[in-house]
């Protein structure tokens, strides 16, 4: 469907059938017709009417986003945000504004409630970061909150939020020479080697929607993002701090340079969990997937040599020693992220 959908002429037929059958079918069925509709409106929504747009986000907020199967919110929620990317931006602000509470509001939410507004954050950030730029400040005020939640759900979503608005900060696609075409023109020891097409992930950021005008709006709320993404990285919970990792992995894969000057922050925790995490191999493993980006040993020996530099010296021992022997074989084409918000 993603490829088919740029190819069709219109997109309301479709989109009307899929919101009929999410009315009628059963809690499996809903799921995958709510996957197919954000795919619909990611990849197509400049082909859908905005009444029809309208329809599918009413059912989906009405319906479905406090639902009490999480997986159904997070898609319907998935939903919302990709109709974000092609749509008005009076009903950007309308779905936005409705999703983003204050501390007070947010406290008194069920938690199926805080889940659902704090999923329509982090999607409308995944889906659309250009639509969503005039409202920053709201939004990144609700993941703050969040942030601070009781659930470690709503907690890590917190994560995700802050890791793909920290991609954007500093996105080397975004603007001028990206960081392929830095190193077709040869441009030595300041090129990254890109990942291939072939292994773009299936959340990586689209780079017609990160002009320079958006790269710098999220470049402005970086620092507080950043640490923010360190406080979490210590939460207590194990799938909060997975989330946390993913994030700081997300921000080094996409904008490289910039998050190697957050090494001296990042990369002892991240040692520390592919350290001392103990039995949790999950976590060590998406620990060494974060130290393989942020570190940069497979594509930018300067970049690597700033990072070791910056640390410690026992910490830079054992990350050069690990880099070398460890993190250089590893295949960077073949890291897959999380698909879903």
């Amino acid at each position: 469907m993603g490829k088919l959908m740029p190819l069709a002429m219109r997109a309301d037929p479709l989109v009307n059938e899929i919101c009929t059958g999410i009315g009628e079918s059963s809690s499996d069925v809903q799921e995958s017709m709510l996957e197919a509709l954000a795919l619909v409106f990611f990849k197509g929504g400049d082909k859908v009417t905005a009444p029809v747009r309208a329809k599918a986000v009413d059912l989906c907020t009405t319906s479905l986003l406090d639902h009490t199967n999480e997986a159904t919110r997070r898609r319907a929620a998935a939903v919302i945000g990709a109709s974000l990317r092609h749509g008005e931006a009076g009903a950007t602000k309308e779905v936005l504004d409705g999703a983003c509470t204050s501390a007070a509001a947010f406290a008194a939410l069920c938690e199926e409630e805080r889940d659902g507004k704090t999923a329509v954050v982090v999607s409308a950030l995944k889906y659309a970061p250009a639509a969503v730029v005039p409202h920053l400040p709201p939004m990144l005020a609700h993941v703050l909150v969040a942030s601070k939640d009781s659930e470690p759900t709503t907690r890590e979503l917190a994560a995700k939020a802050i890791g793909y608005a920290l991609s954007y900060s500093a996105y080397e696609g975004a603007g001028g020479a990206s960081a392929g075409a830095t190193v077709a023109a040869g441009a030595g020891v300041g090129a990254v080697k890109p990942p291939t097409s072939s292994s773009k992930s299936s959340s990586a950021p689209e780079p017609a929607d990160l002009t320079p005008e958006v790269v710098a709006a999220f470049k402005t709320h970086m620092p507080k993002l950043a640490a923010l993404l360190v406080t979490l990285l210590g939460d207590e919970h194990p799938d909060v701090r997975k989330g946390a990792i993913d994030a700081a992995k997300r921000f080094s894969r996409y904008s490289p340079r910039t998050a190697v000057t957050f090494s001296r922050e990042l990369a002892p925790i991240l040692i520390a969990f592919v350290t001392k995490e103990g039995g949790n191999s999950v976590l060590r493993f998406a620990a060494e997937r974060a130290l393989l980006y942020l570190t940069n040993v497979q594509t930018n020996e300067t970049l690597f040599n700033s990072v070791l530099a910056g640390i410690e010296p026992t910490a830079s021992s054992f990350l050069g020693d690990y880099a070398r022997k460890v993190l250089r074989k590893a295949e960077i084409d073949s890291d897959d992220e999380d698909s879903d918000i």
